[in-house]
Formats: C-alpha cells, structure tokens, sequence
C-alpha cells in the first residue's frame, strides 16, 4: 500500500511505532497481526514530502490450512 501524502522522517515513524495509543496505532496493529503469521513480513518505507510505503509478505506455505 502506497500513498503520495507528507510522509514521515524516521524520527516520526519510530515515534508512531512506539506509541501506546493514540494516532499510528492502525499501523501498529496491522504490524502485529501480520508478523503473527509465520513467514510473514511487514515493511514501512517513508520520506517527508514523498509519502508512506507499507509493504505485506504473505508466504505461499503460510497461508496453507
């Protein structure tokens, strides 16, 4: 998932990943249900003025009942 908004500097998305509550928590529990599943990966890529890239690896095996 991409988006062209203001984007975050690492000093803001340290911040929001490291928040208990409030604004950034939907990224945090995303990153949590994700990395619940083996295999699985969850990347944040962000630049001020360039926007957010989030980025979900589902591995084939992983999702198999």
């Amino acid at each position: 998932v991409e988006d062209d908004g203001i984007g975050m500097s690492d000093d803001q998305l340290f911040d929001v990943m490291n928040r208990e509550e409030g604004r950034g928590v939907g990224i945090k529990n995303t990153q949590r249900r994700v990395m619940a599943i083996p295999k699985a990966s969850f990347t944040i890529h962000s630049e001020l003025e360039k926007g957010t890239r989030c980025t979900i690896f589902l591995s084939k095996e992983a999702l198999r009942p």
